[in-house]
């Protein structure tokens, strides 16, 4: 898996429809720290030490929504 620092950004949240129950899901992270890049998911370390699983984006109509700390630099790669 590819790793991304994301040290810069305050949060991300991840959106995506739930393929049983059709419902939205919402996931939010503060301050993640870094992103393991995989096929169809992506595992995000928090500033605690938690890794949280998510669909990478376009899997189950995921999207990502995302602001970096300095607002002057709105993406980082």
């Amino acid at each position: 898996m590819e790793a991304k620092d994301l040290k810069k950004e305050l949060f991300r949240r991840y959106e995506w429809i739930d393929p049983v129950t059709g419902n939205l899901m919402l996931h939010e992270i503060q301050e993640p720290q870094v992103v393991y890049l995989g096929n169809t998911t992506h595992r995000i370390l928090d500033t605690n030490g938690l890794v949280h699983f998510v669909p990478s984006i376009g899997y189950f109509g995921c999207v990502l929504v995302t602001q970096n700390k300095d607002q002057s630099k709105p993406c980082n790669w």
